[in-house]
């Protein structure tokens, strides 16, 4: 099924999104408190934050929240401390930002860190659904929806993002390795930008094959 994907577009997607990974990483290094809040929840750019961006939660994450620039670039403050990743769901509940769970605070640290940050959200666990379940679309379609919930804010809903995004390491560091030689044949540098690499990937399948 890798092969069939449309490897001009992803990595197209990766470049883009490698690049905005960059100047979000600028904004953190600067102390920018304020646009790197905006940028982090993909305000000003879409790319910079996909699982905020698609669920109109940007808007929801700096007008719902007290003081959500600070408590935002503290969240990220932590992340970049964290020794695993696999740490981010309980930074993420911790923080207490309403509206911002584990996909957006997930996306924000492999923004910031894409060598050691994976992205769990739809698409990235719909992804590793599917390797799990042998290549079966249907059957990762159907156990997507256990994900999807009404109340993704519940206490049941964040147990099982938190159980699956421990999970996501090893099938996003797969479908890394699915994609090396083709990032090699297009002549893509990945370098630390490993998880970025298995984003794009994951996105481009998911559009492809999810129905």
């Amino acid at each position: 099924m890798f092969e069939k994907l449309e490897w001009d577009k992803i990595a197209d997607h990766f470049e883009k999104r490698r690049n905005t990974h960059r100047q979000l990483g600028e904004l953190f290094a600067a102390g920018d408190v304020k646009n790197f809040a905006r940028w982090a929840v993909g305000e000003e750019d879409p790319r910079a934050n996909y699982s905020a961006y698609v669920n109109g939660l940007g808007a929801k994450i700096l007008s719902e929240n007290a003081n959500p620039g600070r408590d935002i670039f503290q969240l990220a403050t932590r992340f970049v401390a964290l020794s695993s990743g696999a740490e981010i769901p309980e930074a993420v509940r911790s923080a207490g930002i309403r509206y911002l769970g584990i996909s957006v605070g997930s996306e924000i640290a492999c923004m910031l860190d894409p060598a050691r940050f994976w992205v769990t959200n739809r698409k990235t666990l719909w992804t590793h659904l599917v390797l799990e379940q042998g290549g079966d679309f249907g059957i990762a379609n159907r156990a997507l929806q256990e994900y999807l919930g009404k109340d993704p804010d519940s206490t049941m809903a964040y147990r099982k993002w938190k159980a699956i995004h421990s999970l996501l390491e090893k099938s996003m560091t797969q479908v890394f390795e699915f994609g090396s030689s083709h990032a090699s044949n297009l002549g893509i540098e990945v370098g630390s930008a490993k998880f970025l690499w298995a984003d794009a990937i994951a996105a481009n399948l998911y559009g492809e094959y999810h129905g």
